[in-house]
Parts: C-alpha cells; structure tokens; sequence
C-alpha cells in the first residue's frame, strides 16, 4: 500500500510538472533527450546534468508499465532535457516520440557499457532491489539474450542507421572522457562526476567460468556488435 501511494504520489508530481510546459510557447532551438540505457551509470549522470540543465523523467513507475503522461516536447527549449529508459514495447523512445528521429532540433544521447559487465550488474541491482532472480548468476547470464539490442529496438540490420541518429554515445569504460564530450554537446561546462545507483557484487562473481564467459558472448553477438560499434565511433572523435 505504501509503495503504491509513492507511485501515485510520482505520478501526481509528473503531472504537475508537465501541465506547466502547456502554457509554454513553442521553441525552434536545440533541446536535448538522454537515452538512459539501464545499467550505464545513467542514473549518476543524469544527477551532472541536472545542475545545468531543467531535466524532465519519463520513467515508467517502479517495475510495471505504467507511464506518465507523455511530455509536449515541442515545448521544450535550449535549458531542458528529457530522460527516460524506453525500454519496454510500445515505449521504445522512437515509439514513443517519434519527433525525435527526423527532427535534428533534439540532440539525443545515451551512454552504453560492455554487456557482459553490464548483464552483471544487472542482476546484483536486482538483488539489492529485492527483484525475483536466479540465484545461480550464471543461469542469469544465459537467460538475458541482447539487452541491449531490446532496449534499443535494433536488429542485426538497422542498428548501424538508428545509432547513427544518437548525437553522442558515450562509453562507461571511458566515462571521464565521455563526460568531457558530453559537456560540449550541451553547451555547458565540464559535468561534474558522480556515484549514484551503483551495484555492490559478492561472491557469486567467482562462480564464473572462462565458459560461461564464451557461452554469454555468442548468445549476445548483436550486442557485442553494437558495443564495438559505438566504441568504434567514439574513439574516432578523439
């Protein structure tokens, strides 16, 4: 009961906070939407960008599929930012704001990590958020096929157009540098870093083998290709 009146409490403050933007003129300047990619450290930089930027959630509420109303980004300006998971059907980001595809006014960005590292810690927030997981982390490994291409909404061949439409995609691994080119697509100084969210690990991570490693990375080849895609394209830049 409790955690249902946090949810309708959430929604409730949404709400408010969208009915403003109604009363808000249309605007033609650039505007910024974060892809936040679960597990990429989006949550911490989510916290940077909020001190130069007016950021708008667009997060289903807890774990069902219950959104908040959608925002009128037409309404949006050069001082706010949209962020959201997008991960489920329906809700993917360019079914959700279609806009957002073929208008270069959005400058869209998202971060994204090694899968295989991003798979695990995955199932430790799990943990610590109390979710239903296998209690073998290796059963977890193989359960979870091309996350990243679901959340993406991608296939083995569109990924390289739709992620040719992210302004920026920074790479967990190489989060400072990231966040040093992310700062100059928002126009802001340097984003300060930080350590929100973050998955503690135990044991369980020696129960891993070297096979269990191979297993993971042929069930999630389309993942690892869109990895060493973006990672490609990343350090191309710099």
């Amino acid at each position: 009961m409790k955690i249902q009146l946090v949810y309708c409490y959430r929604y409730i403050k949404l709400s408010i906070k969208q009915l403003g933007l109604f009363f808000k003129r249309k605007q033609k300047e650039n505007t910024y939407v974060f892809h936040h990619l679960p597990r990429c450290g989006g949550t911490s930089l989510r916290s940077s960008i909020m001190e130069s930027k007016k950021v708008f959630n667009d997060y289903r509420l807890g774990w069902g599929a219950i959104y908040p109303f959608k925002y009128p980004l037409s309404k949006f300006g050069k001082n706010d930012c949209l962020s959201g998971h997008f991960e489920l059907e329906g809700y993917h980001i360019f079914q959700r704001y279609p806009e957002i595809y073929s208008n270069k006014r959005f400058k869209l960005f998202t971060f994204i990590r090694n899968p295989l590292d991003l798979s695990i810690s995955y199932y430790f927030y799990r943990l610590k958020m109390e979710q239903d997981v296998d209690t073998d982390i290796r059963n977890h490994l193989l359960k979870n096929k091309n996350y990243l291409a679901n959340v993406l909404n991608v296939n083995s061949q569109n990924y390289k157009k739709i992620l040719d439409r992210y302004d920026f995609i920074g790479i967990f691994e190489e989060y400072d540098e990231s966040l040093a080119q992310l700062s100059t697509l928002l126009g802001s100084e340097s984003l300060n870093e930080k350590n929100i969210n973050k998955a503690k690990t135990n044991d369980l991570l020696n129960s891993i083998t070297q096979e269990d490693i191979d297993n993971f990375k042929k069930q999630n080849e389309l993942d690892f290709e869109i990895y060493k895609y973006c990672l490609n394209r990343f350090n191309s830049t710099f």
